[in-house]
């Protein structure tokens, strides 16, 4: 059996003014690491992460990516840098993104 990927979501669904096909394009270097998306708002994604970073090295090649994907989560978030922020991406299982 296939397992569900969020790239099955329809790639016409609104999510912050991008579509989520172009939401998956900024996230296929993730792609092995994502399980399914479990939730789409107009401003927020919610990413089931099937095999999250296990230490800090490479949590901070994962919150590179995900500063260059979305640099809301960590400039406009309540951490004081990325070092913090991918402190918090070892063994986090669901991964959320959000643009004004």
């Amino acid at each position: 059996m296939r397992r569900p990927n969020f790239l099955d979501l329809p790639s016409d669904l609104p999510a912050g003014g991008l579509i989520v096909n172009d939401i998956g394009s900024g996230l296929q270097p993730q792609r092995p690491a994502v399980g399914a998306a479990s939730g789409v708002s107009s401003a927020m994604l919610w990413l089931s992460v099937a095999h999250p970073p296990r230490d800090i090295l490479h949590a901070r090649a994962v919150a590179a990516e995900h500063l260059a994907f979305c640099p809301d989560n960590i400039w406009q978030g309540r951490y004081n840098g990325i070092d913090e922020y991918a402190t918090t991406l070892v063994g986090l299982n669901v991964w959320a993104f959000w643009w004004d």
